[in-house]
């Protein structure tokens, strides 16, 4: 399995974002750095959440600690809408049977 590989220099070059604030959300665990022939890459995956952090965190003023809070409480909410829809998803299901049997 491969993985495509982001340069910071390059990221930081095309949003503008200094390579300290890449640094820090590696340091509070939001984001993954990997580190070969003393450069410095990001996982093409993870570009997409890097930018809303960059917008954030430049455009908002949001800090990395409040990033990183958002981010959870964003993952929690995504986490429990899931288990609404299962839930939904299990009602209607004996909601059906009830019917059949009346």
């Amino acid at each position: 399995m491969s993985f495509q590989l982001i340069s910071i220099t390059e990221y930081c070059s095309n949003y503008q974002a200094d390579p300290s604030f890449i640094a820090a959300l590696q340091e509070e665990g939001i984001i993954e750095i990997i580190v070969s022939e003393e450069n410095s890459f990001l996982l093409a995956e993870q570009i997409p959440e890097l930018e809303k952090y960059t917008r954030w965190y430049y455009e908002m003023g949001i800090n990395r600690e409040g990033i990183d809070a958002i981010r959870q409480l964003l993952q929690r909410i995504n986490n429990l809408q899931e288990e609404l829809r299962i839930m939904r998803n299990r009602l209607s299901f004996y909601e059906s049977i009830n019917e059949l049997k009346l």
